[in-house]
């Protein structure tokens, strides 16, 4: 679960400072309230990089229109 969302339901208020993130976060590993995160491995993490490459592609193709567009009216 994420502090935020953990601050939120312990005191009911959204407010953000460090102290309060420090002691919630305390608090959540006293209660074991966390989860250990689990990266790919082999192949599963080489398909996860290709799937990020490919959005970043898909986003800099689509940034590169825009910009294009803004240029020149024209292109489309």
């Amino acid at each position: 679960m994420h502090v935020k969302k953990s601050k939120e339901l312990d005191d009911n208020s959204p407010t953000k400072n460090d102290i309060k993130d420090a002691k919630v976060i305390a608090q959540l590993v006293k209660d074991g309230r966390y989860a250990v995160p689990s990266l790919p491995q082999g192949i599963y993490a080489e398909l996860r990089e290709a799937m990020k490459l490919g959005m970043q592609i898909c986003h800099s193709n689509a940034e590169l229109l825009f910009t294009t567009a803004l240029a020149s009216p024209c292109v489309g």
